[in-house]
């Protein structure tokens, strides 16, 4: 098996019915990455989110915080209630990316999602993402 075989195995349709997309359209491709992942071409990305950005800034609200729970529970009211806008803008976009996954149920990462009618896992380059959706795009007529 090729890797352009190999790879369309991986590319799992969101969307029941694609509109015909002119040969020279660029699409618009979401990556989703979890933890240390790189992706090669990273700037031929319309967006690249971290899915555990949110869990990673919780986490560091929670360093430390003694195993009573009462105690914990006052430190952590005060921890979050003094956080700067910059820090609740940041838990905002967290929540907003884990949504966004959701919406689009993401199994796995890296996810790359592209016209958000389709998903292609495991790839970590996105020129090869975009062409393996053209590939698959041209077998399918469109």
């Amino acid at each position: 098996m090729n890797a352009d075989a190999a790879g369309l195995r991986w590319l799992a349709l969101v969307g029941a019915c694609l509109a015909p997309l002119p040969a020279t359209a660029q699409e618009r491709i979401e990556v989703f990455v979890v933890g240390d992942q790189t992706i090669a071409g990273a700037d031929g990305a319309s967006a690249i989110y971290r899915i555990d950005s949110l869990a990673t800034l919780v986490e560091a609200l929670s360093e430390g915080l003694p195993a009573d729970p009462e105690r914990a529970g006052a430190i952590a009211k005060a921890r979050f209630e003094n956080l700067t806008e910059a820090h609740r803008a940041r838990l905002q976009e967290g929540a907003e990316i884990e949504n966004l996954a959701r919406q689009y149920r993401l199994a796995k990462a890296p996810a790359m999602v592209i016209d958000a009618r389709a998903v292609i896992y495991g790839v970590h380059d996105v020129a090869q993402a975009r062409a393996l959706y053209r590939a698959w795009r041209a077998r399918q007529g469109g």
